[in-house]
């Protein structure tokens, strides 16, 4: 499960960092299809829940800095919400997932050099 939650992570940065930009490319567009982040959205849903039972089964593998970036990409997706109101769907997409994308990446680099 411990490989599963790593290479879900390190694909998770991938997902959401091309989210972010495609969604900047597309933002005059219609944007991205709602399927494609909801799809990131329920991954990442995984990832935590993953994530979560590896920390209860061994809390002292992770540093809590590591829990602290993963659990920060849910406020950074949430941050979409009340952004949508002040510059449209497609920016609010692209700055909440460049920001998801950021907290997944300084999380598998804190499990990388762990």
């Amino acid at each position: 499960m411990a490989n599963a939650h790593g290479g879900l992570g390190e694909l998770l940065v991938i997902v959401y960092l091309g989210i972010a930009i495609a969604s900047w490319i597309l933002a005059r567009r219609q944007g991205l299809p709602a399927w494609l982040t909801g799809t990131a959205h329920a991954l990442l849903g995984v990832q935590i829940i993953m994530g979560i039972i590896l920390y209860i089964q061994h809390p002292d593998i992770m540093p809590w800095t590591h829990v602290l970036f993963g659990l920060l990409t849910i406020p950074a997706i949430a941050l979409a919400i009340p952004l949508r109101k002040r510059v449209g769907r497609n920016v609010a997409v692209a700055a909440s997932s460049a920001l998801a994308g950021l907290c997944a990446l300084v999380a598998v680099i804190i499990a990388m050099t762990r």
